[in-house]
């Protein structure tokens, strides 16, 4: 079995890879920490285009010669200093499509490295590298590219089919990921997209915050705007009762809080005035009635109700009363005249 050569120790993170990283490993809804992958079973081998082969955890410790090669393949792929030798490992035979314990593909990783990678990618994926897989933690190479702004990938990723209704493992959609790093021109982009726009514009994550929830303590006044301009819910509660301005103001948004905060009143004075409007028109409705038959009207008796009545002046008689009187027989007396 070949022996692997010592990989070329990775840069360090900066600030805003290292903020992105803690975010996106931490736990699964499940429990599970990073590292704790479910899988594909030992020695599987996969070469059916888009499908993924990840590394079982056992490789860490007694690889295979394939899961070797593997290994040596993703080590590549964190370093843009070695993009020639991970292109040469493709054309000489290396699958593409392959992901490490923890579910990263080189998509994944090349997305993590910084920015000017563009041209990268699209030769990536003109190989063949997956553009949907979800690692571990439910993340897509999509969401990384929201994470770190890399504007001109987003465009790209979604304009080649990335599946912009996927949601992470905590429940975060693409809107929630883009207001938890508040990046408004990110979301100014996303919110163009009407298949995202409409499917998740209140989807709750696994804490039940809608995406204006999230902005409302993680993004700024700007980011809550767009989201309220496009129909986003200001009174929606997380699963702590919890409404934006609560959150707002716990965490010292002022500028949100004070928008937060017109904006219910202004939605409850339009409910009272909509309240109002529906009371007054069914007021006027029953002004406009005619009124009701009163029962004890002797116009409205029948003959044997008006004799126990008492009797009473008829004003219209009813066809049930005294029947008119025939014409006397013969010929008229007038014509005599």
């Amino acid at each position: 079995m070949a022996v692997e050569a010592p990989a070329t120790p990775a840069a360090p993170l900066t600030d805003e890879q290292a903020e992105v990283a803690s975010t996106f490993q931490a736990s699964s809804p499940d429990g599970k920490q990073s590292g704790a992958a479910v899988p594909a079973a030992d020695g599987a081998s996969s070469s059916v285009a888009g499908e993924v082969r990840q590394l079982p955890a056992s490789a860490e410790y007694l690889p295979t010669d394939e899961q070797t090669a593997d290994i040596a393949f993703l080590a590549m792929g964190t370093q843009a200093s070695r993009n020639e030798e991970l292109v040469a490992a493709i054309d000489g035979g290396q699958y593409i499509n392959v992901a490490d314990i923890r579910g990263n593909t080189i998509m994944h990783l090349i997305l993590e490295r910084g920015g000017g990678q563009e041209d990268f990618v699209k030769l990536m994926h003109g190989k063949g590298a997956a553009l949907d897989y979800a690692n571990e933690n439910g993340k897509t190479p999509l969401m990384i590219a929201i994470a770190f702004q890399r504007h001109n990938l987003i465009a790209y990723l979604i304009e080649n089919g990335a599946d912009l209704k996927a949601l992470d493992g905590q429940g975060m959609s693409m809107l929630h990921i883009a207001c938890w790093f508040g990046h408004l021109e990110v979301l100014e982009n996303l919110v163009k997209q009407k298949v995202l726009l409409d499917t998740h514009i209140e989807t709750r994550d696994n804490d039940q915050r809608t995406p204006l929830l999230v902005a409302s303590f993680r993004a700024s006044a700007a980011v809550c705007q767009l989201l309220q301009s496009v129909g986003a819910n200001c009174s929606v509660e997380d699963k702590r009762n919890n409404k934006p301005a609560d959150l707002a103001g716990r965490v010292g948004r002022r500028k949100s809080k004070e928008l937060f905060d017109t904006w219910e009143t202004t939605l409850a004075v339009a409910i009272a005035a909509t309240k109002l409007k529906g009371k007054l028109l069914k007021k006027k409705k029953a002004a406009a009635a005619p009124p009701d038959d009163d029962p004890l009207d002797i116009n409205n008796m029948s003959p044997a109700s008006r004799r126990r009545a008492g009797g009473g002046v008829v004003n219209n008689p009813s066809p049930q009363g005294k029947r008119p009187s025939k014409p006397p027989k013969g010929p008229d007396p007038s014509i005599f005249n």
